[in-house]
């Protein structure tokens, strides 16, 4: 008999395999005998191999876990040692949290001297398991939709003129008139996880590590002006804009994300604090960031024959509320909206 193979992990007899955490390995085929749950590291070639242990060089290279040579864990400074790795493994594999939650907690401060200010919030938000809403501070709003991802500000700007031009018909010629305010949502927004790991704008990991897949509510509201042109005539609007971001902040089985900011950083794994919850350790929550602004939109023209004055442009639909009447059961389905009225494009 011998208990203990290669590396002093435990060797079953009649299975011939070692027993490593995540995995059991076959060392007569030099291979594990299921795909690894991590999906790897794109700018790590190797770590894309699901079978291999430890890049294929087990001479020089051993992995405990199962996961924390695949995952990168070199860092300097000893958080991301694999004796931590291992440990967080530990917990996840038999229920506890004291280690993951004292771990999480010098995380979110790391987090906080690297300047994520509100990643370092959000992350402790969550390890003090209120579960009440979280206010996001609205200059971080406006850097989310103007800097980190500003496809949203520019759907806001596509929203805005139709919105105007929707209204094209009911201003008499040389008239004023005061719209809104009218209530828009749109849904599947998802932060650049990359930007963390590619070590982009402070403001993109800022975006990345606060939030993941979220809304975007708008609520429209101003005063718009007919005016004649040569030919024609053209609006100049005025419309305030507030929006509201909404997240549900929560780590899914299965995922992972990158830190710290660094081409080759760390894989933390969802489920290491997924298991702080599972617990009682921590809990889930809504992220919600207001912020208002107005978009002056001057010489627009009318609707042309094809314009469509009942759906607004995508992604956005109409929706009857916004705001924090936000229902996380429903995030992400399109079909219900934070009344619980159906939400349609009309």
């Amino acid at each position: 008999m011998r208990p203990y193979g290669y590396t002093r992990e435990y060797y079953g007899d009649s299975t011939e395999l070692l027993y490593l955490r995540a995995r059991f390995y076959g060392a007569g085929i030099g291979r594990f005998i299921t795909r690894d749950s991590w999906e790897g590291n794109y700018y790590k070639p190797l770590s894309l191999h699901r079978w291999i242990y430890v890049h294929g060089n087990p001479i020089n290279n051993s992995d405990p876990s199962g996961l924390c040579k695949e995952s990168g864990w070199h860092d300097a400074q000893g958080l991301f040692t694999q004796t931590n790795c291992n440990a967080l493994d530990a917990d996840l594999e038999n229920g506890t949290t004291n280690f993951t939650e004292a771990w999480y907690r010098s995380l979110a401060d790391r987090e906080r001297q690297d300047g994520l200010i509100q990643t370092s919030a959000a992350l402790m938000h969550y390890l003090n398991g209120s579960g009440s809403e979280r206010q996001l501070p609205s200059d971080f709003v406006k850097d989310t939709i103007e800097v980190a991802m500003p496809e949203i500000h520019n759907a806001i700007g596509d929203l805005v003129k139709w919105y105007i031009q929707k209204n094209f018909g009911g201003l008499a010629n040389c008239d004023s008139l005061n719209v809104g305010p009218d209530t828009y949502t749109a849904g599947g927004y998802t932060t650049n996880y990359a930007a963390i790991g590619l070590g982009l704008l402070n403001k993109q990991q800022e975006a990345a590590g606060t939030m993941g897949s979220f809304r975007v509510d708008a609520e429209l509201s101003g005063s718009l002006n007919k005016k004649p042109t040569l030919w024609s005539y053209r609006v100049d609007g005025q419309v305030v804009v507030h929006v509201i971001l909404l997240d549900v902040y929560n780590w899914n089985k299965g995922n992972s994300v990158y830190y710290p900011a660094r081409l080759w950083g760390n894989v933390i794994m969802d489920d290491w604090a997924g298991n702080l919850e599972k617990n009682g350790s921590a809990k889930s929550y809504v992220n919600r960031g207001d912020y208002t602004y107005v978009d002056a939109q001057l010489n627009v023209g009318g609707p042309g024959w094809f314009f469509d004055a009942n759906n607004p442009p995508n992604p956005w639909l109409r929706t009857s509320c916004i705001g924090s009447q936000f229902d996380k059961d429903a995030e992400g389905s399109g079909q219900v909206d934070y009344c619980g009225k159906p939400m349609r494009p009309y």
